[in-house]
């Protein structure tokens, strides 16, 4: 594990390799906080993102759907979504470009930003489905008994997209503070 770990990140700049000691973590969750609050100009402003990252939700499912299981099919618009950065953030860090990757946890949060008023829509079904058929979190949280909860699970969806934007300013800020440090900048 570590050689691949070494691999992926060869001058151990990944997201995890940063330093969260209570203070770091009460601002990272009081940062989140504040985002949250902001959810919904947040949206408004990253909307073309969250479109983008819809038409790559609408390919997860037949990509998904090969596997020959619904419900991995209905989920596999959001796993899509949430694995498209990966690639992209791993591709990133081999390159010894820490600030792009950086980008991509940027991303990656973005689409907790459609995923959770998806999820909170799951017993409403107020918003429009682009594919048409039947809504993925209605089918997804019924048929694990969590159907009643989809507001409280899109609310929580939601809260981590804003906790992973937190991320990726914590993480941005270091790489510039490190380089800065290196460099001898002022």
């Amino acid at each position: 594990m570590h050689d691949i770990l070494a691999w992926l990140d060869p001058d151990r700049k990944a997201f995890w390799r940063l330093r969260f000691g209570p203070l770091q973590l009460t601002v990272l969750f009081a940062a989140a906080a504040a985002l949250y609050s902001l959810r919904n100009p947040l949206s408004r402003a990253l909307s073309i993102m969250v479109w983008f990252d819809l038409i790559i939700h609408e390919a997860g499912h037949p990509i998904f759907g090969l596997l020959g299981n619904r419900w991995i099919g209905f989920a596999g618009g959001t796993l899509m979504q949430l694995l498209m950065p990966l690639p992209f953030y791993f591709s990133f860090l081999r390159q010894r470009q820490p600030k792009s990757a950086d980008f991509c946890i940027f991303w990656f949060a973005t689409n907790f930003l459609g995923i959770g008023p998806y999820m909170a829509d799951a017993r409403a079904q107020v918003l429009p489905l682009i594919g048409g058929g039947e809504h993925d979190w209605t089918y997804l949280l019924d048929s694990v008994g969590l159907l009643r909860f989809d507001l409280q699970l899109g609310a929580y969806a939601v809260f981590a997209g804003c906790l992973c934007f937190a991320l990726c300013g914590y993480s941005l800020y270091d790489h510039i503070w490190n380089h800065r440090a290196r460099s001898g900048e002022q």
